[in-house]
């Protein structure tokens, strides 16, 4: 029997019993900091199924034909050692199977792993800038450094690396959002409108669309002040981390209000000798090193010491003493009514909020949690109307389908 599996909602409908999955696994490094030194670092690498009703579905067919987009170098490696049969999204409807460079691709798959082990190692940092992952740290201090560097009013040359970035200019005339141009990428690419644009590469389908109009109309224009401050991020970037990952970190980050790129701004200054040793971070033969050597070791990187980690204040009395158990968190002053509860129910399924999640969210308002398929929402902390003291947390709702063309 034969599994049909795609990451695109478009081409599930089409294809009766298909599940819709952007990766079959979520990996996790579980790190021990306790017991890690100079010369060993602990850790080990754990995955399990995203999607529990995939697991016996998994186990009965003996063929898996996946319909995928180029870029997800993630779903291919994790199906790569299973009997698959790949067709781009493009291709399906051709028959046209899809022949992809394992060994590249398991290569881009080992060192997201890498990343996300660093990202485990230092995830306290991280959580202090209301952050998940390295990549985003990347981010925000590549745009912190072009900020800084617009206001010496340094030269700084500004090319096209990628066919795509063409495209995403242009749509900047249309839009000056970042997450607004990506998100109708992904929405002409998902209508087979274009090829897949996370590759780098430009290829139009079909020209009966809003995106080929608004390409035309603006292709030979000059870069936007916005396309020109995620150039300088590309370029700080792209030979760290690959270019679907850096678009796709870009505009999660400006979704949901940790950057804005196009006024360079940023949510948390540093001092100029805290900001000179994260710049240290942007080194491309530091990273290469690191890739090269398949290494685990985070003292190659500099301390981040100087980033203050999460602490406990209460909004109502300013008390650093926080209590909690299974259902709520509150304020262990007896005198304080400040009380929060910790079950939320992100994509349907009731999960509790870990402290570091409050902690985030009572710093900065709001905060992404990881749902239990995989996915993520925003969630913001307020003050029950009813009740002095109460506090619930309510997610930011996105729509499924922004629908670029009804605009």
């Amino acid at each position: 029997m034969t599994l049909y599996l795609t990451d695109n909602p478009n081409i599930k409908k089409i294809i009766p019993g298909s599940f819709l999955l952007y990766q079959l696994y979520d990996w996790r490094v579980l790190y021990d900091s306790k017991n890690s030194d100079i010369e060993n670092d602990y850790f080990k690498i754990k995955k399990s199924i995203k999607n529990k009703n995939i697991k016996e579905p998994l186990a009965l067919n003996n063929e898996i034909i996946c319909v995928i987009a180029e870029s997800n170098y993630k779903f291919k490696y994790e199906l790569s050692e299973k009997n698959t049969i790949y067709y781009l999204w493009h291709d399906y409807k051709k028959r046209k199977e899809h022949i992809f460079n394992k060994k590249k691709n398991k290569l881009m798959f080992e060192r997201y792993l890498q990343r996300s082990f660093f990202s485990r190692a230092i995830y306290d940092k991280l959580a202090a800038f209301n952050m998940q992952r390295i990549e985003q740290f990347l981010v925000y201090i590549s745009l912190y450094k072009y900020k800084k560097e617009r206001l010496k009013e340094c030269d700084t040359d500004f090319n096209y690396i990628y066919e795509t970035d063409k495209l995403i200019n242009a749509i900047s005339y249309k839009r000056n959002d970042f997450w607004y141009v990506i998100d109708k990428l992904m929405y002409h690419s998902r209508k087979l409108d274009i090829k897949d644009p996370f590759t780098g590469k430009l290829s139009f389908i079909n020209k009966e669309n809003s995106l080929y109009k608004i390409y035309e109309e603006h292709k030979e224009k000059p870069i936007s002040e916005m396309t020109k401050t995620y150039l300088y991020i590309l370029k700080s970037l792209s030979k760290i981390f690959p270019y679907v990952d850096i678009l796709k970190t870009i505009r999660y980050m400006e979704m949901n209000d940790l950057i804005k790129i196009s006024s360079n701004s940023v949510f948390y200054e540093l001092n100029e000798e805290d900001l000179d040793m994260s710049y240290k971070y942007l080194n491309k033969n530091t990273w290469a090193y690191f890739y090269r050597t398949k290494d685990f070791k985070i003292n190659m990187f500099p301390s981040l010491n100087y980033i203050s980690e999460l602490y406990f204040k209460c909004p109502k009395c300013n008390s650093t003493e926080l209590a909690s158990s299974p259902v709520n968190f509150w304020c262990s002053n007896i005198n304080c009514n400040f009380r929060v509860k910790r079950i939320i129910s992100p994509a349907g399924v009731p999960k509790n909020i870990a402290e570091k999640d409050l902690l985030r969210i009572l710093k900065f308002g709001s905060t992404i949690i990881k749902n239990k398929f995989g996915g993520y929402n925003r969630f913001f902390i307020k003050e029950s109307n009813k009740y002095e003291g109460s506090y619930y947390l309510t997610p930011k709702i996105h729509s499924n389908d922004i629908n670029p063309d009804k605009e």
